[in-house]
């Protein structure tokens, strides 16, 4: 019975689409909850530049004397912010998330009890009906 019920519980597609939304919810509670963070960010950029004689600065920086039409030009950035939670509501966010996700995860639960449950009731619904045909071949035999 219980390779019944393990074989059941894999292949029950509820059971997987429950999982999904576990997934789901708990993604959700994880972004919530990152929301109350410091955020940073960091870019670089690096260009290489060659100046054409013909363009209107081409023309008058090619008068100067030492000018160079190869250029390197380099960005680097770094940035941090910080939402402040004053009045509670991003905390409150990430609370509900978090309960959400809890209450996926029981319906999920739920749902395994009750396919083992459905799977179990059905075996032994089987093996009493195989019981019952065991005892009409007997009294059959009998008379």
């Amino acid at each position: 019975m219980s390779r019944l019920i393990g074989r059941a519980l894999a292949q029950n597609l509820d059971l997987k689409a429950a999982l999904a939304r576990v997934a789901q919810a708990r993604a959700a509670a994880d972004e919530a909850g990152a929301q109350r963070l410091p955020e940073a960010s960091l870019g670089a950029d690096a260009q290489r530049e060659h100046q054409s004689l013909l363009s209107p600065l081409g023309k008058i920086a090619s008068a100067f004397p030492g000018y160079s039409r190869n250029q390197s030009l380099y960005d680097i950035g770094a940035g941090a912010s910080w939402e402040a939670d004053l009045f509670g509501g991003l905390k409150r966010q990430a609370e509900a998330a978090d309960a959400e996700a809890q209450a996926a995860e029981a319906d999920r639960l739920d749902l395994r009890v009750s396919i083992a449950a459905e799977v179990a009731d059905a075996y032994f619904r089987v093996r009493a009906a195989q019981q019952r045909i065991a005892l009409a071949e007997a009294q059959t035999r009998t008379c």
